[in-house]
């Protein structure tokens, strides 16, 4: 599964935007997979992807550096 495309427990789903992936990072947003960890680094690796980790807060491109480091999400 990408990070575009999650299920949830009423069988249909969502795609990852900004919107939810900063929520899913941040936490005001609640997973709705199965496996919310995988959900969130989902979310993480999609704010790298597209640059959003790097024009928001400062704490956002700090964090999607040190998961990079940590050998959590991508490069």
């Amino acid at each position: 599964m990408t990070y575009l495309d999650w299920p949830n427990e009423r069988g249909n789903g969502y795609k990852m935007d900004d919107y939810k992936a900063t929520g899913l990072a941040e936490g005001f947003v609640d997973p709705v997979s199965d496996d919310p960890k995988a959900e969130i680094t989902a979310a993480w690796q999609y704010l790298h992807d597209t640059g959003l980790a790097y024009k928001l807060q400062g704490s956002f491109g700090r964090g999607a550096q040190h998961l990079i480091a940590e050998g959590i999400i991508l490069p």
